[in-house]
C-alpha cells in the first residue's frame, strides 16, 4: 500500500481541475486501484471527460467499483451537524468508503473537495475542522489524499496559511500537456521536508505515466538532496520544480524567501559534497542561479522513457 500523503491544490475552473485529476488517476485506475472523487457535479462530469481523453474505460471501472465519484454538497450534507462536521458520520460515510476501498484493491487515491465548499461559503472553521478529520483518517489507514479549494478563496493570507499548515505540500501547477510537462509544489523546510518531496515526485511522475523504479527513485533522491541544499539558508518555504525537457527530467529547488541579490556560490553547493556525491553519481549536470523569486538549485537528469508519451 502506498504512504500517505495530504496534499491541497487550488483551482481556478472546472477543465484545468479535471486535466490534473486525470494525470493523478489515470494510471492508478489501469493498474486496478481505486480512486474516490468527492466533487461537485460540474467537477465530476469534467473528470470523466478527462480519464475517457487519457483512455481510461470508465464504464468497467464503474462496474467493477474502483471509481468512486461522490456529490460533495450531499455527501457534505450527510457529516454535517448544527455544531460543524460529525466525525462520527464522517466514519459513516466518507471513512467507510475509503475503509472498503482499501480492503478491495489496497491502494486509494482519493480527492476531496468538501472543504472547498465550505470555505466557499465563508466558513473556514468548518472547512478546518473537517480536514482535521480527513487528517485523522489518514494516520489510522494511509492512503493518497488530494483537497481542492477554489482559488478565489484564498485571497487573505490568513486562510492560506491556515489551509497549507494542514497538507504536507502545495500543487500550486500543473500541466500535463506536450511539449513540456511541469509541476511545481511548495513545501514547508523541517525535518520532513525530503520525504516529503520524494512523496510529491513519486505522485508526479506516477501520474505523468513513469514507470522505471530506477527513474522514481532516482528522481525522488535528487529531489531530497536539492530540498535539503535550499533550505538550509533558514527560509520558510522551498519550491520544488519539476519539469521534462527533451527526456530528461529538470528537478529544481529554489529558496523563495532568500534575497536573489545573494547568489548561491559554488562554495554553498560544495559545503554539502556529502549530499551531492550521491546526486552526481545520478545527475550529468546540475548548479545553482540567483533568480527575481529566489535562489535556486538544480539537477538534470536523464530519463528512460515510458512517460508522458500522449
Amino acid at each position: 500500500m502506498a504512504a500517505a500523503a495530504h496534499l491541497v491544490q487550488f483551482y481556478a475552473d472546472s477543465e484545468r481541475l479535471a486535466s490534473s485529476l486525470s494525470s493523478l488517476f489515470a494510471d492508478p485506475l489501469r493498474r486496478g486501484e481505486t480512486v474516490v472523487v468527492v466533487a461537485q457535479e460540474a467537477h465530476r462530469e469534467a473528470l470523466d471527460v478527462a480519464l475517457g481523453d487519457a483512455g481510461v474505460d470508465l464504464a468497467s471501472e464503474y462496474r467493477s467499483g474502483r471509481y468512486l465519484p461522490l456529490d460533495a454538497a450531499e455527501t457534505l450534507a450527510a457529516l454535517m451537524t448544527v455544531e460543524g462536521p460529525d466525525e462520527e458520520r464522517f466514519r459513516a460515510t466518507v471513512g467507510s468508503t475509503v475503509l472498503d476501498a482499501r480492503r478491495r484493491t489496497g491502494s486509494v487515491h482519493a480527492y476531496g473537495e468538501m472543504v472547498g465548499v465550505l470555505a466557499a461559503r465563508g466558513d473556514l472553521v468548518a472547512a478546518f475542522e473537517l480536514e482535521d478529520l480527513w487528517t485523522r483518517l489518514l494516520d489510522r489507514h494511509p492512503f493518497q489524499l488530494l483537497c481542492g479549494y477554489p482559488r478565489d478563496v484564498v485571497g487573505e493570507n490568513a486562510a492560506f496559511d491556515g489551509i497549507c499548515a494542514r497538507h504536507d505540500a502545495v500543487v500550486m501547477a500543473r500541466e500535463p500537456v506536450d511539449p513540456v510537462l511541469s509541476a511545481t509544489v511548495d513545501l514547508p523546510p523541517g525535518p520532513d521536508a525530503a520525504a516529503t518531496a520524494r512523496r510529491a515526485v513519486h505522485q508526479v511522475l506516477s501520474g505523468w505515466g513513469f514507470r522505471d523504479a530506477d527513474d522514481l527513485a532516482g528522481s525522488g533522491l535528487v529531489a531530497a538532496e536539492l530540498v535539503t541544499v535550499a533550505g538550509r539558508q533558514g527560509s520558510r518555504q522551498v519550491r520544488l520544480g519539476l519539469s521534462l525537457e527533451g527526456g530528461h527530467l529538470v528537478v529544481s529547488a529554489t529558496d523563495a524567501t532568500a534575497s536573489a541579490r545573494t547568489p548561491p556560490a559554488q562554495d554553498d553547493l560544495a559545503e554539502s559534497a556529502q549530499l551531492f556525491s550521491v546526486l552526481s553519481s545520478i545527475a550529468p549536470s546540475w548548479g545553482g542561479q540567483s533568480l527575481p523569486e529566489g535562489r535556486r538549485v538544480w539537477a538534470r537528469l536523464p530519463m528512460s522513457g515510458g512517460g508522458a508519451q500522449r
